[in-house]
């Protein structure tokens, strides 16, 4: 592994020396060429080679990261000398590699994280894990260690791409939370708090998550449910609170009538102000990054980014197969929590995958895709 180092190198004699060869080459060493950076990190907590299915693309994982490995073979073979065979005027060589892998940047693949755990939603008690087919509870339920052993993925980023679904563990598995049966929990949730004459915007979180368990909803469920919404902090009194954040309440009940499809703005509107809590003020401009508002038509369309691919070329090309122009506004949002190699930003996409444009002087700078950065796909 190069630049790999245990102590203080001994100083290269500059005398010329004789090369032997040991009684047996060994042709089956790997080398692989690391950043320094990652030298340590290596070292001090190792890492794990992981191949994709059809084992087309391999990957090193450490603790953290994920990295492409490449195979890079060799003008020449290269010459691995053993330090303790030969003497001061000879060197020996013990082995040969006529290639070696190389460790480069590139983005985890952790779509294939949310394909598992989207494979089957909570939807409450009576969903699949009531069944008694133990063939049939075992559709679709993963835990940790399956994440860890079906993914070319490192835990670090496994676990932040579970916190970015809003997965909780439910009986052993981590699990997903269908759209219906968060519209039903909050629901449950909305009236345990005006019972209790406490606000959405803040409320004991104890209390109020026993009221809805004392219903028949799993705890667990409960607080993936809150967590999507909002956060907890404890009071001056050593009272954990439940807050809900404005902005996620007022998307996520605006969320539960894009089942209509494509609706009039000012229909929708109409029907979202009636919707939420009291105290929730709804705004068109919350929905950027969930659906696309077209003013001059007057009509609004689902699009959660939340469904697209995280990896950013397969992010930006999901994008404009949805629509041909955007401004910079939405493709930043749009773009805002996709997977970038580690020295990319959302600037650097832009001008890599697409390209400005006007249609007169007058009209606002806008974005369409950048052909040639997709033939190759």
């Amino acid at each position: 592994m190069a630049g790999t180092q245990a102590e203080d190198p001994t100083p290269i004699s500059s005398e010329p020396k004789d090369i032997g060869y040991a009684g047996s080459i060994r042709r089956d060493l790997k080398l692989m060429e690391v950043p320094p950076q990652l030298v340590d990190e290596i070292l001090e907590h190792g890492a794990e080679i992981k191949a994709d299915s059809d084992a087309s693309q391999a990957y090193l994982c450490t603790r953290d990261r994920t990295f492409l490995v490449k195979v890079n073979e060799n003008t020449h073979h290269v010459a691995l000398v053993d330090p303790d065979e030969g003497n001061e005027d000879i060197v020996m060589i013990s082995a040969l590699a006529s290639s070696r892998f190389e460790v480069v940047d590139g983005v985890a693949p952790v779509d294939r994280i949310r394909e598992m755990l989207c494979e089957n939603p909570y939807i409450g008690d009576d969903d699949i894990l009531m069944e008694n087919d133990e063939t049939t509870m075992s559709v679709g339920l993963y835990t940790l260690v399956d994440l860890q052993e079906s993914t070319q993925v490192s835990l670090g980023e496994i676990n932040e791409e579970i916190k970015h679904l809003g997965a909780c563990e439910i009986d052993g598995f981590l699990r997903t939370l269908h759209d219906e049966y968060i519209k039903m929990v909050m629901e449950k949730i909305q009236s345990s708090v005006q019972e209790r004459s406490f606000h959405l915007a803040s409320f004991p979180a104890a209390e109020v998550e026993n009221l809805v368990q004392a219903q028949g909803f799993n705890v667990q469920g409960i607080r993936g449910c809150l967590a999507l919404l909002g956060s907890t902090r404890v009071d001056e009194n050593g009272i954990e609170l439940w807050e809900m954040d404005h902005n996620k309440v007022c998307v996520h009940y605006a969320k539960t009538m894009f089942g209509h499809g494509v609706s009039r703005i000012t229909e929708f509107v109409h029907r979202w102000e009636r919707m939420v809590p009291q105290g929730f003020h709804p705004a068109i401009e919350q929905l950027i990054g969930e659906a696309i508002v077209d003013v001059q038509k007057d009509t609004i369309k689902p699009f959660p980014k939340g469904q697209l691919p995280r990896e950013c070329r397969s992010r930006v090309k999901a994008i404009f197969e949805e629509k041909e122009s955007w401004s910079a506004e939405e493709l930043k949002v749009y773009l805002a929590d996709a997977k970038f190699p580690s020295d990319w930003n959302i600037d650097v996409a832009l001008l890599e995958y697409c390209q400005k444009f006007r249609m007169t002087k007058e009209d606002p700078e806008m974005y369409c895709i950048r052909g040639s950065a997709f033939t190759a796909n």
